[in-house]
Formats: structure tokens, sequence, C-alpha cells
């Protein structure tokens, strides 16, 4: 198709409100009749003569909206749902509820523009702020949380704080994993624990390339910093695990003896 009236169809498409599928249909009509009417003449007289795009446009809306009400409050919704998501305030709240919560809560504004924090509060929430047993969001508390910073039973985040699992750049829990990872159960670039895996690890038990602790395993050796008791071997991880915390669960000793192994 030639540039010009590739051209003067576009035009007339930006001048429809219509879906993309109405659209397509017009330009296919559009692009079939214009083609057949330059077989017998000028195109560039063609195009003057069929008029603006805006007025051609304007019959193919005549066409597709018996009211022309329709289009305008078509519009004016389209305005006004723009409004609301670049200035303001998105909210949802289902009208199911659990405990005198919504079973899910919406709550997002757009910082850059000027909008309020948003706090969503829900069994579900979702917000700049969330809290529920599923959170999601900027600072998310809760049960399971997800967010750039979070505090629950279960945490994922880039600073996660987790009653019992974190998970994040900075992870703090019973059980964490992190680039920087504090908990009882430690492991990350740089670990601390009772009993930690890293790259640099402190605790009692202390696995990693740089191991600081009661029971240091590093390189090919077990010892107490200055008794070796025996060879990295995952039994003898388990042995040394049990031997600082006789009453721990079994998957925490499996674990941490198949990472020193």
């Amino acid at each position: 198709m030639r540039s010009s009236i590739n051209t003067y169809v576009a035009a007339v498409l930006e001048n429809i409100a219509a879906d993309e599928g109405m659209k397509k249909r017009i330009e296919k009509d559009l692009i079939a009749h214009i083609n057949e009417a330059c077989a017998q003449g000028d195109e560039a007289d063609i195009l003057d003569r069929m008029g603006a795009p805006e007025e051609v446009a304007r019959e193919f809306m005549d066409n597709i909206y018996e009211n022309k009400e329709d289009v305008i409050e078509k519009l004016v919704q389209e305005r006004a749902l723009n409004d609301r998501l670049m200035r303001g305030l998105y909210e949802y709240k289902s009208k199911a509820a659990l405990f005198g919560l919504p079973l899910l809560h919406i709550k997002v504004s757009n910082r850059y523009y000027g909008g309020r924090m948003g706090v969503a509060k829900g069994i579900i929430a979702i917000g700049n702020i969330s809290m529920g047993v599923l959170s999601l969001g900027g600072i998310a508390l809760g049960g399971i949380c997800f967010g750039g910073v979070s505090l629950g039973l279960v945490s994922l985040a880039g600073i996660s704080l987790g009653l019992l699992l974190a998970l994040g750049g900075v992870a703090v829990g019973s059980f964490a994993v992190g680039g920087l990872a504090v908990g009882f159960g430690a492991i990350g670039g740089a670990a601390f624990g009772k009993i930690a895996y890293g790259g640099f690890a402190k605790g009692v038990v202390a696995i990693g390339g740089k191991a600081v602790g009661k029971y240091i395993i590093s390189g090919t050796e077990i010892s107490t910093g200055q008794y070796v008791l025996g060879e990295v071997r995952k039994e003898e991880i388990e042995s040394v695990i049990r031997a600082a915390y006789p009453n721990i669960s079994s998957w925490i000793v499996k674990l941490f003896s198949a990472l020193g192994a």
C-alpha cells in the first residue's frame, strides 16, 4: 500500500472510538474502497474527494453507534479511568468477606503524581502498604508476604523479616536465606546463625569458605578451631550438628549436611 494511503487511513482510525476488532474491519474496508477507486483515477484526487480524515471517521462512527451519546459516555469513562490510574487512587474491595475482612482488597496510588499511599487490608491484600494473610506490596505485612520490605510468618522481599521463613537480599528469620542472612538457620553470602552456611559464616556450627564458630566446617576439615574432628563428609557433619543441637529437626540436619558436603 502506498504511503499516502497508509497515512490517510491511519489518520481516519485515530479519530474512531471503537475496539481493536472493529478498527481492523474498518481499516480493511477503507483500504479496499480506496484501492478500487484509485484503479480508475488519480490517487491524490481520490483522497481529496473523500474529504478530511476526521469527516470520514465521523461517517464510520455514525454507522457504528445509533445513539451518539454512547460514544460520549465511552470516552468520558475511559478518560475518568485514566485519570484515576495516573493521578489518583485505584481501589477494589470484594463483597465477600471472612473474619470481617474482604477476601480481596486492592488499594494502589501512583506516588509519582502525588497520590496518597494506598493501604490495603484483607485476606488477600495488594497495595502500596498491604496487610493480609497473603500480602503483596511495597511494604507487606501479614502471613505470607511479598514486597520491597516484608514482615510476616513467611516473607520474600528485598528486606525480609520472617517469623518462620525469610528470603531476600537481607533476610532475618527463624530460617533465613539471603545475601545477608540472620537466623537460627542461616544461608547466604554472609550468614549469621546458630547453624550458618555461606561465603562468610558465623555460628555455633559454621559452614563456609570463611567460617567462625564452635564447630567449623571449612575446606576438607571439621574442627573446633584448635582440634580437627574429622573430614568433611555428610555423616560427620550430621553428627556435629546433632551434638550441638540434639533435638533439632531432621530436615534441618539433612539440609545443612548436604550443603556442607
